[in-house]
């Protein structure tokens, strides 16, 4: 795994030199790999944070972990070795700025000291910064001690203020023409920092804020780290959850007859579901696509993969026909946008492509649904684009695979009692395993002890390969093009194979099995 880490970066293959293809192509990663800066050496790497609450089920409380992931490694890999780095577990949302305090002392510590470790019979004194913080609205909000998205000064990425609706009084992020949106800084937020300073003494607590500025941030103290570039707009939870979905319900509201092709005293909102599920569910996605298609019964019920593969995959199949012109083609131009920015190597002219669309589906959007729904996800799609300039496509830097962990977690916990022990010590000891299967499979003696303990259902350790054979096997029958294969790989002839139907992490192939 080291020798992973210090040379993955620097052996990958890039498609097109000129096109960003991971986190290391952004702007911000550059900057830390200048020479002499401390990304410059190989020793040193970089990661990603995330945090989010999760609720326990029924018993009333939340778990906030924080989750890191390590940039070198190779993109199959970052998700698999994950790191929980925090925990915590109340009947209430901690205070971020004492939860996370911990965290960045450890992490400044780390950034600066580094740790040892042994790799080829040498010690490797290593650091790592943090690059890239991935939260949801609600929490980066609360990270960087800002107001909520729904003050009027609610956006942690620029200035732009809310402003109420003629038709409702709620405040929404109205669009504009020749607006120009003017971003945060840290030296902005440095100095909307002291103006709310100055307001403390104010017997209102909503006029101590300014420009929706609450109070410093523990990230102000994080190392390497800059609170206003380094926090980026998650895709899965703005567009996915919150622009896809919403796009979708808007659709089909109780005004949907003015978007669809119906006759509005014939059709009605099921039989118009009905004929786009019919549509949706003949769809067949090969494995590569991890969610199936599901009912639009469903609304409000699909997952994050699932409103990702519609609005890449499916949206123009399923509504061409069935959708007027016009607003078939606004929800065109997100979907072409979500393709550019999801490929796995893309320009800097082809991110500029995507904003465009993402400014014009904006527009659209206010144009065709009203002023009253300019929700702040809507807004957010003006600060995705930045995000891919400084750290590459958004599949590098998203809340997928810490969402995964965020189950994974909920599955350890099988009382409302003692939720800390339970999750704590259940996910330090599944995450002992590999190591510990490696230690125990390298001997004969545990290899006996095993098959003993199975009733000598283990019949075959590949242990160098980490890989385990389950079942008494069938003799393998090859083509022979598959025989020729197999004799080419193993340089040797006439060896008697056996097949086997189940098996863990299969990667090597040799005479005790097929």
């Amino acid at each position: 795994m080291g020798s992973i880490v210090m040379s993955h970066r620097a052996n990958r293959q890039k498609q097109r030199e000129e096109a960003m293809e991971d986190i290391y192509d952004g702007s911000e990663y550059k900057k830390h790999c200048q020479p002499g800066n401390i990304l410059s050496f190989s020793e040193n790497f970089s990661y990603n944070f995330f945090t989010d609450g999760v609720p326990v089920g029924n018993s009333g409380k939340s778990i906030w972990p924080i989750y890191i992931s390590i940039n070198e490694l190779p993109e199959n890999l970052r998700s698999k070795y994950i790191i929980l780095a925090g925990l915590y577990i109340g009947p209430s949302d901690p205070n971020i700025n004492e939860f996370m305090t911990p965290f960045v002392k450890e992490a400044n510590r780390l950034s600066s000291e580094g740790f040892q470790w042994s790799h080829g019979g040498r010690k490797i004194t290593s650091k790592a910064i943090p690059m890239c913080g991935i939260v949801d609205s609600v929490a980066r909000s609360m990270l960087l001690n800002m107001q909520s998205f729904h003050a009027y000064s609610g956006c942690t990425f620029c200035y732009k203020k809310q402003e109420p609706t003629t038709s409702n009084k709620n405040i929404k992020f109205v669009i504009h023409l020749e607006e120009t949106l003017v971003n945060r800084t840290r030296e902005s937020l440095e100095a909307d920092l002291k103006q709310a300073a100055l307001r403390l003494h104010l017997p209102d607590e909503k006029k101590r804020h300014y420009n929706g500025v609450k109070g410093p941030s523990c990230l102000m103290d994080l190392n390497y780290f800059d609170p206003c570039r380094g926090v980026v707009v998650d895709y899965m939870y703005s567009v996915l959850l919150g622009v896809v979905k919403t796009h979708m319900i808007l659709l089909f509201s109780n005004d949907f007859k003015k978007y669809w092709n119906v006759n509005p005293q014939k059709v009605s909102r099921d039989d118009l579901i009905k004929a786009v599920d019919k549509r949706l569910l003949q769809i067949k996605p090969p494995k590569s696509v991890t969610r199936t298609p599901e009912s639009f019964k469903k609304l409000g019920g699909q997952k994050a993969s699932q409103w990702r593969a519609f609005v890449v995959f499916y949206c123009i199949v399923c509504l061409q026909g069935l959708l007027k012109g016009d607003y078939l083609k606004h929800l065109a131009t997100l979907s072409t946008a979500m393709n550019i920015l999801l490929q796995k190597s893309i320009t800097e002219s082809q991110v500029h492509e995507a904003h465009a669309l993402l400014t014009c589906y904006q527009v659209q959007f206010q144009q065709y649904f009203g002023a009253e729904h300019m929700y702040y996800n809507v807004h957010l799609l003006s600060h995705l684009c930045m995000g891919v300039l400084r750290f590459g496509p958004i599949w590098g830097h998203n809340a997928f695979p810490f969402e995964g962990q965020n189950r994974y977690i909920l599955h350890m916990c099988t009382s409302p009692f003692n939720v800390v022990k339970q999750v704590s010590r259940r996910y330090l000891l599944n995450r002992s395993f590999p190591s510990l299967c490696v230690k125990m499979s390298s001997g004969d003696l545990a290899i006996d002890f095993s098959e003993d303990t199975l009733e000598r259902r283990l019949k075959c350790f590949v242990y160098n390969a980490e890989c385990v054979l389950v079942g008494n096997g069938k003799t393998a029958l090859l083509t022979d093009e598959e025989a020729v294969c197999v004799t080419h790989y193993l340089e040797q002839s006439n060896i008697n194979l056996k097949k086997y139907k189940n098996g863990t992490n299969i990667q090597k192939y040799d005479s005790q099995g097929f």
